[in-house]
């Protein structure tokens, strides 16, 4: 097991400043409401992927997180049409983050553990949605039988707890019991 080593109160209050900073960032350039903006403020999976390239020190962390964020953003403002799991992404469970998965530098084994969480989040996010995606007919990987949610699941549960990084695994703690990605 490898675990990420540093001051968890400066790091965690370096990501808190920067989080401030790109959710400004994120309010001007997507016009979000109050609303909105608060929600932003609020979501976990978003200072997951904000955090990865802080807690895995990578080169332009604030850059990154930003380009990521946006990507995120993206696809929950309206882009999921375009961006949204097809049937090509069923032969790798990590081709709907390639976009996130961006990093200059940095401690490989702490990102990949980052899209580890990312990508047990998304796999949850499908399984919740599996009816409402059938009714709406959006495609589920899930549905479609291309995936196998308790043997995916399983390898990345064993491959989250290969590595810990305690502010990652914090606020991936701290979501809600329905995951939704």
């Amino acid at each position: 097991m490898k675990t990420a080593y540093f001051d968890t109160v400066v790091e965690t209050e370096n990501i808190l400043y920067h989080w401030d900073v790109l959710c400004n960032c994120l309010v001007k350039t997507f016009r979000l409401t109050d609303t909105e903006a608060d929600e932003l403020r609020e979501n976990k999976v978003a200072q997951i992927i904000a955090a990865i390239p802080f807690v895995a020190r990578c080169d332009e962390p604030d850059r990154t997180a930003l380009a990521h964020l946006s990507i995120y953003m993206t696809e929950l403002k309206g882009g999921s049409e375009i961006g949204g799991h097809n049937e090509g992404d069923n032969n790798n469970l990590y081709a709907r983050l390639r976009l996130l998965s961006s990093f200059k530098g940095g401690d490989r084994d702490i990102i990949a553990h980052g899209l580890d969480l990312l990508a047990y989040i998304m796999v949850q996010g499908y399984f919740h949605s599996k009816k409402s995606d059938e009714i709406f007919h959006i495609y589920n990987p899930l549905n479609d039988d291309a995936w196998d949610y308790e043997s995916i699941t399983q390898e990345l549960l064993n491959k989250i707890h290969l590595v810990t990084c305690e502010v990652l695994d914090d606020l991936f703690n701290s979501l809600e019991p329905l995951l939704l990605w």
